[in-house]
């Protein structure tokens, strides 16, 4: 049967933070950026009114209870409390009650023995690198969802291997926990849903298998404020319906939940309190969204001093999308402006304070990438909603509706079929082991094709979209050959300087890998290929060729065989299994 698992690791930044203080374990431990609980007195700041500001905004909502309004912060801080907020803590403190986000403040009012450690941003990247790297050391079937979680198919890997679930989970938390110094917790289930419900189950620092058998019962007594996707203000609608577990919730009829709470909603939490989720794993990640937000130190007096900074955020957003070769069609600006009620300057020094959000968009007739076209929208957008410069505490613009910057290939392959003559082939070298010389077909490029050797005339009687995909195709030609030129640049000088390899306990294998991975000079090559290189050339591959040539074929299987020789079986399983997915997704 099909089986996902689920793996967390367990309060990643405070574990991270405390592989080098071991006196502190089994503490009550904050990370925050805060020393403790003393308030930064400054002229003209009055925090109490913020926090009466706070307390007013969040009982106009009518979305609370009144026990859970008198849980909330502001009910239990007050002017000379630390308002720095906690981003993780132990599970010692989880038990008196603190949770992350929290205030510094509020939190040792609960424990007033607790501990803080600071963010260490450097560390989280290293063990994150550590985590994803040993999982992909068994499949690479992995869909990411942050730095410290992921969901894993791994049907065929147990099959293959003739293990128990509950046996490789064993295994695969020892080698994380040796190679990291940080526990995790893992979770299987037959869906996604199943194996996240089973790693809460399993935590702090264990395992636990959903199996089908069980999982009628073990969802029937789960609270519902545990599906994905119930926060608090769903939660309050289902308490006012009387729904407390996902037994209250299975009892209720799929048209009255979406009635309530929206036909979407309320079908996904109808499959969900059952155990069912037929989302799949998606391990082709398809981005939908590029954006900047900033809501600190957000400070204007004048719309002069606001464009300027809306300038320099759509350059920002420009270059996101830029480096991910993306454009867009619809842009959104979204404002925090500073609620009627709080006070001008607020207590967390530059801090955005009590806000209201504003959201509005436009759609674009065309895709684009470039800051000016992306500022002038915001602008007009700015202009329309008309809030004063000096009340804005927060700014953010999102790009969504992407699409590639790259032109469709179509077209000018009908208009360049005629003037193949003056196409060049881009040759690959391979070390002299292999017979594969050229890589012909994996993309074409047109390096000796230029606008001058264009007929003018039959040029301008094309039609625009094919004129600007001509010339946008020839100048990405360039760069693309341009930046291989550069990858042999460095490649030779690294030879030529002597570089060390990196060490290997095995002398024979890193011989090997030097025979596969160093280009040899007499061959008279023009650009050395790696497996990181191969991989996105196939994927190009891939997009630009209707069906393979059987020399390209034959010149990749030699290039695999000689990975098979030198023993990179990792590199073999990535490339194959990369190609695979290409085929997929792509055709």
């Amino acid at each position: 049967n099909k089986l996902i698992m689920h793996i967390d690791m367990d309060c990643f930044f405070v574990s991270v933070g405390l592989r080098d203080k071991p006196e502190l374990r089994g503490q009550p431990i904050a990370v925050t950026h805060s020393i403790g609980n003393h308030a930064t007195i400054r002229d003209g700041v009055n925090a109490q009114n913020e926090i009466m500001a706070y307390r007013k905004k969040l009982e106009s909502t009518g979305k609370t209870t009144k026990e859970k309004t008198e849980e909330h912060w502001s009910c239990n801080i007050n002017e000379m409390d630390s308002m720095s907020e906690i981003a993780s803590c132990s599970y010692e403190a989880r038990k008196v009650g603190i949770k992350n986000g929290m205030f510094v403040g509020q939190a040792l009012k609960l424990c007033p023995n607790l501990k803080f450690i600071h963010y260490d941003f450097n560390s989280y990247k290293e063990v994150s690198f550590i985590l994803y790297n040993t999982v992909a050391r068994y499949t690479i079937d992995i869909e990411a969802v942050s730095c410290d979680e992921m969901y894993v198919e791994c049907t065929e890997l147990l099959n293959s291997a003739s293990m128990k679930p509950m046996e490789f989970a064993k295994i695969l938390r020892a080698e994380i926990k040796q190679k990291t110094g940080c526990p995790c917790s893992v979770g299987f289930g037959g869906n996604r849903l199943q194996a996240r419900l089973a790693t809460k189950k399993a935590k702090p620092d264990g395992q636990f298998y959903l199996n089908e058998e069980n999982v009628v019962s073990f969802m029937h007594s789960l609270p519902v404020a545990d599906l994905p996707g119930v926060g608090g203000s769903t939660n309050y609608k289902l308490r006012n319906m009387g729904i407390k577990t996902c037994g209250d919730l299975q009892n209720i009829s799929l048209s009255s939940l979406q009635e309530e709470l929206g036909k979407k909603l309320g079908e996904i939490l109808h499959k969900n309190c059952f155990g069912n989720d037929d989302k799949s794993l998606t391990f082709y990640h398809v981005r939908k969204s590029v954006s900047a937000d900033i809501n600190y130190g957000i400070r204007f007096e004048n719309d002069r001093e606001r464009d300027s900074f809306l300038k320099q955020l759509s350059e920002e957003v420009s270059n996101r999308l830029t480096s991910i070769k993306m454009k867009g069609r619809s842009i959104t600006l979204k404002l925090m402006v500073r609620s009627k009620d709080a006070p001008e300057e607020t207590a967390k020094y530059l801090g955005h304070g009590v806000c209201d959000q504003i959201s509005k968009g436009t759609t674009l007739p065309t895709a684009t990438s470039e800051s000016s076209f992306i500022l002038r929208e915001v602008l007009k957008i700015m202009k329309n909603i008309n809030v004063n410069c000096k009340e804005l505490r927060g700014i953010g613009i999102q790009i969504t509706r992407l699409e590639s910057q790259q032109p469709a290939d179509n077209k000018l392959k009908q208009f360049l079929s005629a003037n193949q003559k003056v196409t060049k082939t881009d040759e690959i070298s391979m070390p002299s082991t292999s017979s594969m010389k050229s890589f012909s077909n994996i993309r074409k490029t047109y390096d000796d094709l230029s606008l001058s050797q264009i007929d003018q005339s039959f040029l301008d009687a094309m039609p625009v979209d094919i004129q600007q995909e001509i010339v946008s195709n020839l100048k990405h030609s360039r760069t693309i050959s341009s930046l291989l030129g550069k990858q042999h640049k460095v490649k030779n000088s690294e030879i030529n300087h002597g570089k060390e390899p990196k060490e290997s306990n095995d002398t024979s294998k890193e011989e090997n890998r030097e025979s596969i991975d160093q280009p040899n000079q007499n061959d008279g090559m023009k650009t050395y290929i790696s497996p990181k290189e191969l991989r996105l050339l196939i994927k190009q591959w891939v997009e630009l060729e209707e069906e393979p040539s059987s020399r390209d074929v034959t010149m990749i299987t030699q290039y695999l065989r000689h990975l098979v020789a030198a023993e990179h079986l990792e590199d073999l399983l990535i490339i194959i299994k990369s190609f695979y997915r290409y085929i997929f997704f792509i055709k």
